[in-house]
């Protein structure tokens, strides 16, 4: 079966810009990472593989490439379709959801979580009711000295 795949092209949604994000903040990074590989627009995304694709500056080299690899093969399921009948690009809003008694980060190492609210909005002034979910974050580097990259995320419904 083959994968689908949107087309190139911007989101006509704000994403975070790699420039603006302090590679240095564990939580900006994985905050910046989330709402771009949620962030989509129907006009140009087949699935939201598309749109985490478009992450690839917040990731780390091999999350980037696995994720490179893995295209969606399966229909993107009822919320996708209605998203695509009505046009939609999707705001996404990453709150901070770590618990206290989350692990510290350490120069290599953090974990972060974040509540995530997708509300997607159509062109025909259409909204859909959104779609909340825990986004489960890990990010490393190799020393203090470099930025973070995000290694893995799970999103949880």
């Amino acid at each position: 079966m083959p994968a689908l795949v949107g087309r190139t092209g911007t989101p006509a949604a704000s994403l975070p810009a790699v420039s603006n994000v302090d590679g240095g903040d564990a939580t900006a990074v994985a905050r910046a990472a989330v709402v771009t590989m949620w962030t989509v627009d129907t006009a140009i995304d087949a699935t939201q593989w598309d749109a985490a694709q478009r992450a690839a500056p917040f990731l780390t080299p091999a999350y980037a490439e696995s994720l490179r690899i893995s295209p969606q093969v399966a229909g993107p399921g009822g919320t996708w379709l209605t998203w695509a009948q009505h046009k939609a690009v999707t705001r996404v809003v990453a709150t901070s959801a770590d618990d206290s008694g989350k692990p510290p980060d350490t120069d290599t190492k953090a974990l972060h979580a974040f509540m995530v609210t997708i509300t997607a909005s159509g062109g025909n002034g259409w909204t859909g009711p959104p779609v909340i979910a825990t986004a489960f974050v890990s990010l490393e580097r190799a020393s203090a000295a470099q930025p973070w990259k995000v290694s893995s995320v799970r999103l949880i419904d």
